[in-house]
């Protein structure tokens, strides 16, 4: 679609660092605030994994080492303004 409305595509990820990730994974498991929240910590328990979610960090990684053209930008927890001051910044100088 980029193309047909001669848009520049981006890729962007949001990234945190793999502790920071997980943690956060286990606050928001701990008090959902929504079924996907509820869903995802339903899947992690089912996976019979002790590191699933690390597990899962480690494979984005990897994906994202595979694609060249994405760009990955550190998320500011709690910080949308500030992370989205990045997107931006990031979309502007590709």
């Amino acid at each position: 679609m980029a193309v047909d409305c001669a848009a520049r595509f981006v890729e962007i990820a949001l990234i945190l660092e793999r502790h920071e990730a997980i943690a956060a994974f286990g606050r928001r498991s701990a008090a959902p605030e929504n079924q996907s929240h509820r869903d995802a910590a339903a899947l992690v328990a089912r996976s019979g994994s002790s590191d699933a979610v690390g597990e899962t960090y480690d494979a984005f990684l990897e994906l994202l080492n595979a694609r060249p053209a994405a760009r990955s930008v550190g998320a500011k927890r709690n910080d949308v303004e500030g992370t989205l001051q990045l997107v931006d910044a990031e979309i502007r100088s590709s």
